[in-house]
């Protein structure tokens, strides 16, 4: 009985001494960790880990404010650091500034410099490349300059031409001074246009040029748009003959002997307006204001009374006019104020008025057959007091009309007042 139990004893102890020894797995693996962690721990600890940040953007710094980067503000650089892993690890390239320092940039022109760094804390720098940028800095303007047309060739119906005209007079450019003072217009140049007819519009791209007609081309140049619009207008030319007219009518043909120099003028507009014009009025007179049988003036072309759509087509100096009326004659009239021939438009309030004279004489024209007819009562005075407001003298115009009977027989001539006293 005794003897099992020390048996039973041995065995148990063997089992214990079984349990409590390694296996070699449980070695290995120990070791294999143990190796890693100390791999790692060497190689987040060394000083001489390198990591690269790629595209970094450089800043502008310390720029004169009379200046603008105009080129090169969007340089970057690839900058390597050289640290423990574990403190670069911790850097983001927001955090890394690569800067121009311009405060020393002080003239508009193109520069190179070198690029500074700032490395946060526990970096070091390695390498930044590129090492320098350059950029080009000047002032900033904005200018205004006019547009034309160069109109290339076409080909029309005689008689017919074409004029281009762009929507615009001028754009307004933006960009480095330097560049645009140099820039005198921006042209569009229309090339070949091919058979007109008709009048029509079309956008087209122009370009800036300089005082000697060479093109200024510059990406720094901001534009307000790439096209413009040209109104392309059609036109006929007709040579028509320059006449002398009277402005109510009074004057006929065999009434006056006129002559205009020069005789005829090329005049240009749309093709309808043109075809309907058969003469232009170098001048249309006033009959009432010509108290005489003679009328003589030099007139600028300004001055000729073209119709509405119609210009010259020609360049011509001044125009001169001579005209004679034949048969006119002139006859004084004495109208008496108090007569119901004169209407008088009261004065406002409570105002009165008073002729400072009984009689007023006025001045006829016509033809010595009709003329000597004549009577005071073929025409009515218009006197109009409504803007006077205040007591006292005053003179005003006297407006002369004719009877529906007299008119297209004689006319009165000049201009004439008369006095009153306001009470």
């Amino acid at each position: 009985m005794k003897k099992k139990e020390k048996t039973a004893s041995i065995s148990s102890d063997k089992n214990l001494e079984k349990k409590a020894k390694p296996s070699l797995f449980a070695i290995l693996f120990s070791v294999l960790v143990a190796l890693v962690l100390w791999f790692y721990v060497q190689d987040a600890e060394t000083p001489d880990y390198k990591k690269t940040f790629t595209s970094v953007s450089v800043e502008m710094q310390s720029l004169s404010t009379t200046l603008s980067v105009i080129e090169g503000a969007e340089n970057t650089v690839d900058i390597t650091l050289i640290g423990k892993r574990s403190d670069l690890n911790k850097i983001k390239t927001s955090d890394l500034v690569a800067y121009l320092d311009l405060s020393s940039v002080l003239q508009p022109g193109h520069y190179e410099s070198d690029i500074s760094v700032m490395l946060p804390e526990g970096a070091e720098l390695f390498e930044c490349f590129p090492k320098k940028a350059t950029y080009f800095v000047d002032q900033t303007v904005s200018v205004s300059v006019p547009v034309a047309v160069e109109l290339g060739s076409y080909t029309a119906p005689e008689s017919i031409g074409i004029e281009a005209a762009p929507a615009v007079k001028e754009i307004s450019l933006k960009g480095p001074e330097s560049v645009l003072k140099t820039v005198r217009q921006a042209k569009i140049v229309t090339g070949e246009l091919g058979e007109v007819n008709s009048s029509f519009e079309r956008n087209m791209e122009y370009a800036l040029y300089d005082e000697n007609g060479a093109v200024v081309e510059s990406r720094h140049i901001l534009l307000p748009e790439k096209n413009l619009k040209v109104a392309f207008t059609v036109y006929k030319t007709k040579a028509v003959p320059l006449t002398v007219q009277s402005l109510h009518g009074w004057w006929k043909a065999e009434d006056m002997r006129t002559s205009v120099t020069p005789e005829t003028v090329i005049i240009k507009g749309e093709p309808a307006l043109v075809d309907a014009v058969e003469s232009v009025p170098a001048v249309i007179i006033d009959e009432t204001t010509l108290d005489s049988n003679r009328y003589t003036a030099t007139l600028a072309p300004s001055q000729l009374v073209l119709p509405t759509g119609i210009a010259l087509g020609e360049t011509i100096g001044d125009v001169g006019v001579n005209l004679t009326l034949n048969d006119n004659g002139a006859r004084n009239l004495r109208m008496n104020l108090n007569s119901n021939h004169v209407a008088v438009t009261a004065p406002s309030a409570e105002l009165t008025y008073a002729f400072q004279a009984t009689t007023l004489n006025f001045r006829i024209r016509g033809s010595f057959e009709t003329i000597y007819d004549a009577d005071v009562n073929d025409f009515y005075l218009n006197i109009d007091l409504s803007e006077i407001t205040t007591p006292g003298e005053v003179e005003v115009p006297v407006q002369i009309v004719q009877t529906s009977a007299s008119e297209g027989k004689y006319y009165p001539v000049g201009s004439y007042t008369v006095k009153l006293t306001i009470s």
